[in-house]
């Protein structure tokens, strides 16, 4: 399906172009150490629509409808009771037709004569083909508390191999939170086509809260963990006696406050018991805790049902006259230096920290090293770190390392710091000094060269070639980046001016003493003195290797054009019979051989009477490119229509790909008539009731043209949204509207040209309109409409938010998340929704939610129906351990419409890092073009630094964007796999070769996704240019033997307008050729966690 996402793909479109990185730092079941280049995608998306979504954490659920309480099905206490549904349906399923009955029983779970506990029970039968089902039920419960209030959900699975002769029987148990009325919402899904089956709903009354205690006691106890006979650890426990026998599952959740002349909040932690009980025995749980500072401390303390935060034990604990926990018992560094290029001199340093732990547990360190290079003062250079994880036994010595290598010769100094990853206590803070260091010389050998050449024979030098041949001193893989910046000498002012900039990457295997060479070839812009700034640096170590500067003085510009003359030919295009159109040309005769690409570009200036002066009012810009033979004529010409009756100035230049100038020409047009593109026009507008709710929420603003020529007409339609803020009192801009009409008319005969844009909000709305030329600043339509007392329209009726956790790391605590939404729809028919997930966590050492994850999304794309249910959910992964607030905002994408539809808000708390292997990634990225792209390879190189097994999923969601309507169109979603066996340090590839359809569409976007089982490891996106006019691209043509022209020689500084000549000309469509700017693959230094 086609969906207007203009300011979607705008944003996306930005985001590539602006190539903003993102980093951070995953710790994964078979991924840590991961290092991402990222787009800002999703504040983009959310900034272009115009939407400032508000933070309210802490809210699950909303808006859901009233639900009746029927007092006939309640049992008497303490007898169990059967209740039969009031109806016996029939399900049609895709899969297989079946017939279903519900009931539900009550019993007394706790013993204390009251009902606490509801069963409800399904039964399957009559199924009509023998297979296996797959059905995925969710249950939503709701309480009455003067309205219905979401507390939880659950998804539970019915999957079993069916027989028409057989009845299967499925049941779900829940006990009462609290005493009072419970509404389950139930829905079965076909899981296998992802339909609705059965939509249920069970009303339960008079429900007795279920109390998981009959008894419970509490004590602490204190000890000296660091053996400095102080206490400084307090373990706090609960002996437990159940009221019931079965499985439990409970969360004990703390909350630590320290006295600081008041008590602050410090620290949120937790521990889980999960075990199989018996009523009446007892069972003890504890919590240990460490001191970070001498003082009293105060806990608050709250033991609930795990998988449902239910709460039946709260109280404080205080404990005073706490001594803070050392962390180690003794610790030693060493620091050694080598020669690690073997030129007899130290270039490298290893500091090693030798800690004995004064406790047995696990360990987390973070170790931060700033280096410091004496320049006449201590300059920061750069800033490494590393982390470690492990369970440590007292008495035992653990390692820590870090090595570096010298930049430049002279004194270094380094300050470390080491700290608890998990409290954020600073442990060790010392400086190590280095002086005399050498720098490390990666090559053996090495001599820069240049030499330049007259490339277009005109008889003086204008291009040069500037080379390195590389020795290097060992043999393996070298990663060496190329940055040449060149500056051109500004003689009449007396400075460098910035004039191009060249950036390269080497990716090689090199041997030891083999020669490497590398060159680049460049154009002289212009005549005079260039400065070449060379920057060759090796990535992986982070090592500058060359730095330095070229002079050459070029005798003068190149230009590839000997001959050259210009041309215009006028015509009245509106049929009114005065001229109000030029076709402006110029034949070219060229000094070299083989694919040349020119860039036109025209500013177009209006004699103003008032002012007597030029005055800018439009420029044109095309590309032409042609496989050319030396002394040969070309030709290209553009064609533009005047805005108004007066005189016409064209200041042309046409450019080479090396931005210099090949031809500057001035030509000036007089007596010119306006061009008329419309004999005439209306604008209507009608509004529709689209959510059907009895209120108008969409508006069709439409147009009516009568053209006065024939041909391919391409407009421009933009129109800017604003909505009246009754407390500010003015119109505030809401979204943007862009829309083309491009087809062939007849003079004289009527055209309809309309849009749709749905309310984002109750109120008025402002639309200012312009309808332009597809390459003109020409407004030929201006208009403001006005659009009062909408509704905001919303596609989405009813929804309710749920999240499920997981382990995916097996270490018994849960690190990832599925959130989803399931949702019902107000309006039938192709939906095309984006989910976007945004992602806060408590910064614990600065007390604030920290943005962490910005850029995930999801895509709905499916034909709804009324009032049946649909789900759409995410997985992710922690990157930390610690409290998270999620929010999941719907946006809808229809016709010219954007908006946010529904934000809600899930806390996610007492959550474990993702933990595994560490891995480093980088991006593969290949295209094959004939004349436009035809394939593309996308892949990822991973580094392990570890052994072990992988089993990667990997998603490739591909969308088209069609440049005429600006739409989106959900082309396919496709998986994937890696899985193998990987060795530590050893680079492993995944790649994909992806056909291109061949369409109308100028752009496709790849989504790429990566997970680890549930876990989300890799978010990644890819954009190519197709170039929808791809068999029409604008040509340097052969002149013809019979036209004339008048010819020049290279331009000086300036040149003349050349006499009119009647050539046959070659009138061109607009259209541009853009290169998207591809996010540069890189393997990031820097990581965050």
């Amino acid at each position: 399906m086609y969906t207007n996402i203009f300011s979607l793909e705008r944003a996306l479109q930005l985001s590539l172009l602006d190539d903003f990185p993102k980093y951070e730092k995953r710790r994964a079941k078979s991924m840590m150490n991961l290092k991402r280049d990222y787009l800002g995608i999703l504040i983009a998306i959310i900034l272009c629509m115009g939407i400032l979504i508000p933070f309210n954490p802490l809210v699950i659920g909303t808006d859901h409808p009233t639900l009746s309480t029927d007092s006939s099905q309640i049992s008497n206490a303490g007898e169990p009771s059967q209740q039969t549904s009031n109806e016996v349906s029939s399900i049609e399923s895709t899969t297989v037709d079946f017939s279903w009955l519900r009931w539900y029983l009550e019993y007394d779970n706790d013993s204390d004569g009251a009902i606490d506990t509801i069963e409800i029970f399904y039964e399957f039968s009559d199924f009509t083909t023998s297979e296996w089902v797959d059905f995925e039920i969710e249950i939503q419960i709701l309480f009455w508390n003067q309205e219905w209030q979401y507390i939880d959900s659950n998804w539970e699975w019915f999957t079993e191999y069916v027989e028409p002769s057989k009845t299967y029987i499925w049941s779900y148990m829940w006990r009462a939170w609290y005493d009072g009325n419970y509404s389950f919402s139930i829905n079965v899904y076909d899981y296998s086509i992802g339909q609705l089956a059965i939509e249920d709903i069970v009303n339960w009354n008079d429900a007795s809260k279920f109390a998981y205690l009959n008894d419970w006691e509490r004590w602490i106890e204190e000890y000296d963990e660091d053996g400095d006979s102080l206490n400084d650890t307090i373990e706090i426990w609960y002996s437990l006696n159940f009221s019931f026998s079965d499985w439990v599952n409970i969360q004990i959740r703390i909350e630590i406050f320290y006295w600081n002349g008041y008590w602050e909040h410090i620290d949120t932690d937790g521990e889980y018991f999960g075990e199989d009980v018996t009523a009446g025995e007892v069972y003890n749980v504890s919590y240990k805790w460490r001191a970070w500072y001498n003082g009293n401390y105060n806990f608050s303390i709250r033991i609930q049902s795990y998988s449902t935060n239910n709460p039946f034990l709260e109280e404080w604990v205080a404990w005073s006259d706490a001594s803070s926990f050392s962390f180690f018992s003794q610790y030693n560094r060493t620091v050694d230096k080598y020669d690690e290029d073997g030129d007899m001199w130290e270039d490298t340093i290893s500091i090693e920290y030798s800690i004995n732990f004064s406790f047995t547990d696990w360990a987390g360190l973070e170790i931060w090293i700033d280096i410091y290079f004496w320049n006449g003062y201590w300059e920061h250079i750069d800033t490494e770190w590393e982390y470690f994880w492990e369970d440590v036994t007292s008495g035992e010595v653990y390692n820590i390392s870090f090595q570096w290598t010298a930049w430049y010769d002279g004194d270094y100094n380094f300050s470390i710091r080491i700290r608890d990853e998990y409290s954020g206590i600073p442990l060790i803070e010392e400086w190590v000094a280095w002086n005399n260091a050498r720098a490390f010389t990666l090559l053996d050998s090495w001599d820069g060269w240049f030499e330049d050449y007259d490339e277009d024979g005109d008889g003086c030098k204008d291009t040069i070639e500037l080379g390195y041949n590389f020795k290097f001193r060992y043999t393996g893989q070298v990663e060496v980046s190329i940055h040449v910046e060149i500056r051109y000498w500004n003689a009449e002012y007396g400075y460098w001016d910035w004039s191009d900039s060249i950036y390269e990457w080497l990716d090689m295997e090199v041997t030891a003493g083999d020669l490497h060479t590398w060159s680049m070839k460049w154009y002289a812009r212009d005549s005079g003195m260039y400065e070449f700034s060379v920057h060759i640096q090796e990535e992986r170590l982070d090592i500058p290797i060359i730095n330095e500067v070229y002079e050459w003085t070029a005798s003068c510009a190149y230009n590839p054009v000997k001959e050259w003359g210009s041309w215009y030919e006028k015509s009245d295009k509106d049929g009114d019979g005065y001229d109000d159109t030029v076709e402006i040309g110029f034949d070219m005769l060229f000094t070299v051989t083989g694919e040349l690409t020119l860039y036109l570009r025209a500013e177009i200036r209006y004699w103003d009477e008032n002012s007597q002066d030029w005055n800018y009012i439009d420029n044109y810009y095309d590309e032409f490119v042609g496989d050319i033979i030396v002394d040969k004529w070309y030709y290209c010409s553009f064609e533009w229509s005047a805005w108004q009756a007066g005189d016409y100035e064209f200041f042309i230049t046409i450019t080479g790909e090396n931005g210099g100038t090949y031809i500057e020409d001035t030509i000036e047009w007089d007596s010119v008539n306006a061009f008329e593109l419309l004999d005439s026009w209306n604008s209507w507008y009608t509004e529709y009731d689209e959510d059907n709710d009895g209120c108008m929420d969409t508006i069709e603003i439409g147009y009516d043209f009568r053209f006065t020529v024939s041909g391919w007409v391409d407009l421009d339609l933009s129109a800017e949204i604003n909505y009246w803020d009754e407390e500010s009192g003015y119109w505030e801009w809401v979204n943007y509207v862009n829309d083309r009409f491009y087809e062939e008319v007849t003079a004289g005969e009527w055209y309809t040209f309309s849009f749709r844009w749905s309310a984002s909000d109750n109120g008025d709305f402002e639309f200012q309109i312009f309808i332009r030329g597809s390459n003109t600043y020409r407004n030929f339509i201006e208009e403001t409409i006005v659009w009062q007392d909408a509704c905001k329209f919303m596609l989405i009726k009813d929804w309710n938010i749920w999240y499920n956790e997981y382990d995916e790391d097996t270490d018994g605590l849960y690190d990832t998340i599925e959130i989803g939404l399931d949702l019902t729809f107000s309006k039938s028919g192709p939906t095309f929704l984006i989910g976007l997930l945004r992602i806060q966590y408590w910064n614990e050492q600065d007390q604030y939610w920290q943005e962490i994850d910005i850029y995930m999304y999801e895509f709905f794309d499916e034909d709804v129906t009324v009032d049946v249910w649909y789900t759409m959910s995410f997985t992710w992964s922690a990157l930390y351990s610690g409290n998270y607030n999620i929010s999941f905002a719907l946006a809808y994408l229809s016709g010219a419409t954007t908006n946010i539809q529904i934000e809600e808000w899930v806390a996610w708390t007492d959550v474990s890092a993702y933990q595994g292997l560490e891995f480093e990634w980088n991006r593969i990225h290949e295209e094959y073009y004939e004349k436009r792209p035809d394939s593309i390879t996308l892949g990822y190189n991973f580094l392990f630094s570890e052994s072990g097994f992988v089993d990667f999923d990997i998603r490739i969601t591909v969308l088209y964007a069609d440049q005429t309507a600006m739409t989106f169109n959900l082309e396919s979603i496709t998986w994937d796999s890696f899985t193998t066996d990987v060795m530590q340090d050893i680079w492993y590839e995944w790649s994909i070769n992806w056909d291109l359809v061949d369409s109308d569409d100028y752009m496709v976007y790849f989504f790429i996704t990566i997970f680890d089982g549930r876990a989300r490891l890799i978010d990644d996106l890819v954009g190519l240019y197709l170039d929808e006019y791809a068999q029409d691209l604008h040509k340097l043509l052969p002149v013809e033997s019979s036209s004339t022209t008048t010819t020049k020689e290279k331009p000086s500084s300036t040149t003349t307008t050349t006499t009119q000549t009647i050539t046959p000309g070659w009138t061109v469509t607009v259209a541009l050729t853009m290169l998207l700017v591809i996010i540069p693959l890189r393997r990031l230094k820097r990581r965050i966690g």
